[in-house]
């Protein structure tokens, strides 16, 4: 199951601060930024990515069996890929390819719904716009947003 890693890299990389004391009043100090948004470029190359994929396969199969295969695609990243519910399903062109976006709902690991939220798709791999960190959420979903709109 793919499931986004980006987080786990960008939490580890705010984490990083280092003492410029030698005594046990460590103060600390952020490391400055990157220049360039490296999280949102991973969010745009994944799309990418599944535009490059989607295109043939949209034009060998068609609309249908694209969008059903996108969906299968983010069924895959869920805990209970039978509850997943979409709306607002469209066919995008993209970066020289397709995509798939919506809107989905699905159940949580406590059997509730949690409510629409974005979603973009290939055939054999999705991205959801969603986080637990505010600060990060333009970077981690410029690829969503770039491709399905806000």
């Amino acid at each position: 199951m793919v499931k986004r890693f980006l987080f786990v890299v960008l939490i580890a990389l705010s984490a990083c601060v280092h003492s410029n004391r030698g005594d046990n009043q460590a103060s600390t100090t952020a490391v400055p930024a990157p220049e360039k948004d490296e999280l949102a470029e991973l969010s745009m190359n994944l799309v990418r990515t599944m535009a490059s994929d989607t295109g043939p396969y949209f034009s060998k199969h068609g609309q249908n069996k694209t969008v059903s295969k996108a969906i299968d695609s983010l069924r895959d990243l869920m805990k209970d890929p039978e509850s997943v519910r979409v709306k607002g399903v469209r066919v995008v062109d993209f970066a020289g390819g397709k995509v798939v976006c919506g809107e989905f709902n699905a159940k949580n690991g406590y059997g509730a719904y949690t409510g629409y939220k974005p979603f973009v798709a290939g055939v054999s791999v999705a991205d959801v716009y969603e986080t637990k960190y505010p600060l990060i959420e333009k970077s981690a979903n410029a690829g969503i947003t770039a491709a399905c709109g806000p």
